[in-house]
């Protein structure tokens, strides 16, 4: 026991040998082993991360895919405890996005409720690269509706930013359009806050609800007055106009169809004087079709054109009147032949 006592100091006081380590007992040399042991370990995991980090910044695919061949957790986290998968995002890369994926990385991933498809929504990219990255995480399973802090959700990100290429897929995939944020806002008011004309048009005609109001009263034409988007205004008010588009363009094909198959083709001379020459009648009224065929540009007699409506109809009251004239022109003609016959046979006679 007095030997164990003989290497024992006071608290904070160093034995003249100690070379600024602390010492407690004998087994001072194991001990200073298992420490370079650790040091030896710590910095090749902290050079691991940081090399992970300069690959991912620099978009070097087979670096990261070296480290993960290599052991390394695929949810290692970052700076601001993000996964490779969120930094990947963050700068919409593809390639590298996937790579994580593949490899098993989560796309439904949230730090203090800022989740992976948040990260990618707000990308420093272009729109088309960012909805390529946003198209990749909504076919693995990534949720729209998810909300951050200020109950914010992917679409609304979206809509503040003017991107409508991302507007059309988070919609396309269940983002719920007229969902309200803390405060009352949509989709429609955050877009017409900010000034976004093309994503005010996309969310109107994806069914955004135009009349929903904030907490504060407002619907989106009350925001487009307040923030000065007069342009914004116009196409609010004009939105019952853009809603029966589609409505219009999902007819269209429909009422296509209909007036190719029921259109015929302009009809002859010969059909249209035909009626008049019915056997039903007993009359030989060909001689009429030279009264349909004079002056045909200012004749009252003129049929309707192909076409118009009630074309059918047209042709089949002409010729009933043409019947109708003809016979009565031949009546007139036999009583005035039938008079002149009569007169003419009293004249002899006297």
């Amino acid at each position: 026991m007095g030997s164990f006592m003989d290497y024992a100091f006071p608290a904070g006081d160093e034995s003249d040998a100690s070379n600024d380590d602390w010492d407690i007992g004998c087994c001072s040399d194991k001990k200073s082993s298992c420490t370079k042991d650790v040091d030896a370990v710590v910095p090749h995991e902290e050079d691991s991360v940081l090399v992970l980090k300069r690959a991912i910044s620099k978009g070097d695919t087979g670096t990261v895919e070296q480290l993960l061949d290599n052991g390394m957790d695929v949810e290692t986290r970052l700076g601001f405890e993000w996964t490779p998968l969120m930094c990947a995002v963050s700068v919409a890369n593809y390639d590298l996005a996937r790579l994580l994926l593949d490899r098993g990385a989560s796309a439904n991933f949230s730090k203090d409720h800022w989740t992976v498809l948040m990260a990618s929504c707000t990308a420093s990219a272009s729109e088309d690269k960012i909805a390529r990255c946003v198209e990749l995480l909504l076919s693995r399973n990534a949720d729209p509706n998810m909300v951050d802090r200020s109950q914010m959700t992917c679409l609304m990100l979206a809509a503040r930013d003017g991107y409508s290429k991302v507007i059309n897929l988070l919609v396309s995939h269940g983002a719920d359009i007229n969902v309200q944020d803390g405060k009352g806002y949509t989709a429609l008011s955050i877009a017409v806050q900010y000034g976004r004309e093309e994503a005010v048009l996309k969310l109107l005609h994806l069914g955004a609800d135009k009349t929903i109001r904030t907490e504060a009263g407002k619907n989106p034409a009350d925001l487009a007055v307040i923030f000065k988007h007069p342009q914004i205004t116009r196409i609010l008010a004009s939105s019952s106009y853009i809603s029966s588009v589609q409505a219009f363009s999902s007819m269209e094909e429909t009422l296509s169809k209909f007036f190719k198959t029921n259109s015929e083709p302009p009809p002859s001379k010969e059909s249209v004087t035909k009626p008049a020459n019915s056997s039903s009648t007993g009359l030989d009224l060909g001689y009429l079709a030279d009264i349909m065929t004079m002056d045909e540009a200012g004749d009252c007699c003129q049929l309707p054109p192909p076409g118009s409506h009630g074309n059918r109809r047209s042709r089949y009251l002409a010729g009933v009147a043409l019947s109708t004239l003809g016979a009565t022109f031949l009546f007139l003609l036999c009583r005035a032949a039938h008079g002149k016959v009569d007169l003419q046979m009293y004249r002899n006679v006297c």
